[in-house]
């Protein structure tokens, strides 16, 4: 159950009745499609406002960030390991994972995925981006691990810190002084 006016993110029109969506904390469900209940638009983008997408993936970054977001308390992190089928991923497993879900083929590790695109700066992250941090002593720039741009300065990544999927701030606090560098593939 939601609260009347509590905002959620709308994955898609699962038909003409019901709206998939995704509340504050990442819990996947359905709500009426009607006006009565939500102001939603339409447009199948997957986007709630209802505004333009931005630069580097529009409706298919928004799919990217709703996928990801769907995995939310149901993924386990095991360094080395890509297991779809028992949702147990390393950083760049589970980056592959989801993006292929969309159509688009990366390869597993960060050593090939800090390639894949092309490059993007800090300043200009869009919603489905790469983002790649160092995260073994200061950072000096050697890449060990990915996430994937939310928007809002956020990041979804899986971590082994919280065995699994989190959502971290890369404007101040541990992962922005972390960060290195990003990659658009969308």
């Amino acid at each position: 159950m939601i609260n009347a006016g509590e905002k959620v993110h709308v994955v898609g029109q699962a038909n003409s009745y019901w709206l998939h969506v995704l509340d504050q904390k990442g819990n996947s469900g359905y709500i009426s499609s009607s006006s009565q209940y939500s102001n939603y638009a339409g447009g199948g983008s997957g986007s709630s406002g209802g505004s333009a997408p931005s630069a580097g993936g529009g409706a298919k970054a928004d799919q990217v960030v709703s996928i990801a977001q769907s995995y939310m308390g149901r993924v386990s992190y095991d360094y080395g390991t890509r297991n779809p089928s028992k949702l147990i991923f390393d950083c760049s497993a589970f980056t592959e994972f989801v993006f292929a879900k969309v159509g688009v083929d990366l390869k597993w590790g960060t050593k090939y995925q800090k390639s894949a695109g092309s490059y993007v700066s800090k300043s200009n992250l869009a919603k489905g981006d790469l983002v790649f941090f160092d995260t073994i002593g200061s950072n000096n720039g050697v890449i060990n691990h990915v996430g994937i741009y939310m928007g809002g300065g956020k990041v979804i990544h899986d971590t082994p810190s919280v065995n699994g999927l989190q959502i971290s701030s890369i404007t101040s606090g541990y992962w922005s002084t972390h960060y290195v560098t990003a990659r658009r593939v969308l």
